[in-house]
């Protein structure tokens, strides 16, 4: 499952993986009981600064505002996320 992971947010080349410590509740209201959870992350470390003025989006759902396109839809070299994304290393 962690191989199917890594490709899929192209860990190390685009995301890297990295492990931390998430405190989970027991529910929204009863904060009583909680435990820690060991958890796998993937971070964009270098990234565009100009991303930081981009609107956040909470909840993504598919619309004609946002449209997701599939991998297998995409016209072949017609977007690259890593280009998009990524702040170039000089």
């Amino acid at each position: 499952m962690l191989e199917y992971l890594d490709w899929l947010e192209d860990h190390p080349n685009l995301y890297q993986r990295s492990h931390c410590q998430c405190v989970v509740q027991a529910g929204e209201t009863d904060r009583s009981t909680t435990r820690l959870l060991n958890c796998g992350v993937y971070i964009l470390k270098a990234f565009k600064k100009e991303l930081l003025s981009q609107p956040f989006i909470s909840n993504y759902s598919d619309s004609d505002k946002c449209r997701y396109i599939c991998k297998e839809q995409r016209e072949k070299g017609s977007y690259s996320i890593r280009d998009a994304v990524k702040e170039k290393l000089v």
